[in-house]
């Protein structure tokens, strides 16, 4: 999928540091980037920033948890540009203790930015890359959805819970969109979210099966190796042994 010059992007919680910088370097690379923000302050500092870097960058108010205000940011950027390219989801937050410290609100709070804020965003955005047969969707992920902290459980959980929504909520994208994983970047329908990609690790496994017969462990573990290695780059697995 080719990005042309000018294709505009959204990039929620563009006040962090993370977001900014995320910004103003696709602003570099020639997109139109509109950078989201809940208020004025912080609309003017970005626009500050991207003027020290030399580049154009729109500001748009948004609220990951308003929706009304998540509609009305998505089509100020369509009319302003005439179409969406993509939408890097950043916006978060933290809330820091442990879990006997956190009372529900706040972890109810976590989740609702972290998890259900991005599935909003997406959700609105999904109809006008639909619209255009083409796009991207980033979902900026964090170690804590890989590894847990007891000091940071509520952020943990929404970024474990993030991880794991990812693909079942956009594989139906088809070939409007694509979801980008943290670690790797996967077609939808393509590569490990669709059934092309099912199909050919089912494909791989037979192999490997026909290929093993009735003989000892060395001719499996062989079998098993190329099995691997003819699965595409994100069905593929560690192998720690011999």
């Amino acid at each position: 999928m080719r990005i042309e010059k000018r294709d505009s992007v959204l990039v929620t919680g563009a006040a962090g540091s993370l977001g900014l910088e995320t910004a103003l370097s696709l602003a570099e690379r020639g997109l139109r980037v509109f950078a989201s923000a809940r208020s004025p302050v912080q609309h003017a500092a970005i626009l500050d920033a991207a003027r020290e870097r030399g580049v154009a960058v729109d500001t748009v108010e948004l609220d990951v948890n308003d929706e009304p205000s998540i509609a009305a940011a998505l089509q100020t950027i369509v009319e302003a540009s005439g179409s969406l390219y993509g939408v890097v989801n950043i916006a978060g937050i933290q809330a820091r203790g442990y879990f006997e410290d956190v009372d529900e609100a706040e972890i109810r709070r976590v989740l609702d930015v972290n998890l259900f804020g991005t599935m909003r965003v997406v959700r609105h955005a999904l109809p006008y890359l639909r619209a255009v047969r083409r796009g991207r969707i980033a979902v900026m992920s964090s170690i804590a959805g890989r590894l847990g902290s007891m000091g940071l459980s509520a952020y943990a959980a929404s970024k474990f819970a993030s991880r794991a929504s990812r693909n079942p909520s956009l594989s139906r994208c088809g070939r409007s969109a694509s979801a980008w994983r943290s670690s790797s970047r996967a077609s939808c329908g393509r590569t490990s979210g669709g059934r092309t990609g099912g199909r050919r690790r089912a494909r791989s496994i037979r192999a490997a099966r026909t290929t093993s017969g009735s003989s000892g462990p060395s001719r499996r573990r062989t079998a098993s190796s190329a099995a691997r290695s003819s699965l595409p780059p994100t069905w593929r697995p560690r192998w720690r042994g011999p």
